[in-house]
């Protein structure tokens, strides 16, 4: 039977359902205005990428453009700048990184490379059995002059690598025990400068760096490398003993600084570290520096 109760509740229940329906609908809407504007920001951003992935394209041609060219300029600027010089480059076994950026850069200025490859730290000298056999040979004068076996070592290297003679004692006993590969040496061939790179476990290998600092005393040039991104404190090490020091040898900027130096027309610390003066040498003349 029809009251005014059945009315209400009528009412109530249509008023419910037109809610619910208005409520449906503007869920609906809404989500459907959500797909499109996710769909348009996603269109947004793959225009973006896309443009961005063009850029990066032109950026990186640009780049390989640019560098075929300072690499020509650098060749051109290089050319006979070490002609009939003979450079140690001293590294140790397991090291790759800036080997093979120094030989290059030195063989294409026209020099000679000799690579003094060490399979140990400091040539062994920790063993005491090696350095027994070391006291026979190295002069006692020497040693008393150097105040240290291991600086004596290193003076004698470098005065047997500069000399022209064939009589190498020391060098010659490193190279029999095993702990020293001269690669391309010539005893009866004046060596006119070196460079570092030994290095072990990141830490610059001391006793290099001693050799390195003697070649200097000695007249020859000394430069201490190291590469972009692999820091093993070799250039620290040898700055901090008055040597030139490149630690960005494996960019056309920082071979140019080592043949640079090897020649004798730049002296100092180039690269990207903190402590490098610049990227690479302010070079005004051919003369070679004072």
């Amino acid at each position: 039977m029809y009251n005014l109760r059945y009315h209400l509740v009528s009412l109530v229940a249509v008023f419910i359902a037109l809610t619910l329906g208005l409520f449906l609908g503007s869920m609906v809407a809404e989500r459907g205005y959500l797909d499109e504007q996710q769909a348009g920001l996603v269109e947004g951003l793959q225009k973006d990428f896309d443009g961005l992935r063009a850029t990066n394209d032109e950026l990186r041609v640009a780049f390989e453009r640019d560098r075929a060219f300072v690499n020509e300029l650098s060749q051109l600027a290089l050319d006979g700048a070490l002609a009939e010089r003979h450079v140690v480059v001293l590294t140790n076994e397991g090291r790759s990184d800036g080997l093979a950026a120094v030989t290059g850069a030195i063989e294409s200025a026209g020099g000679t490379v000799v690579t003094a490859m060490a399979s140990e730290r400091a040539v062994g000298l920790e063993d005491p059995a090696l350095r027994t056999r070391l006291e026979t040979v190295v002069a006692s004068e020497t040693i008393e002059a150097e105040g240290s076996l291991d600086a004596a070592v290193a003076v004698s290297l470098a005065a047997e690598w500069a000399d022209t003679s064939p009589d190498e004692p020391v060098t010659a006993l490193l190279v029999e025990e095993g702990v020293l590969d001269m690669r391309g040496h010539d005893p009866e061939v004046t060596t006119d400068g070196i460079v570092v790179l030994a290095s072990w476990g990141g830490e610059p290998d001391a006793f290099a760096c001693s050799v390195g600092g003697k070649v200097r005393d000695g007249g020859g040039a000394a430069v201490g490398v190291e590469t972009t991104g692999n820091e093993t404190g070799v250039t620290e090490a040898c700055s901090a003993l008055g040597l030139s020091a490149v630690d960005a040898v494996d960019l056309p900027q920082g071979t140019a600084s080592v043949v640079w130096i090897l020649a004798g027309r730049a002296e100092g610390y180039f690269g990207v570290g903190d402590g490098a003066a610049s990227l690479f040498p302010q070079v005004t003349a051919e003369e070679p520096v004072d």
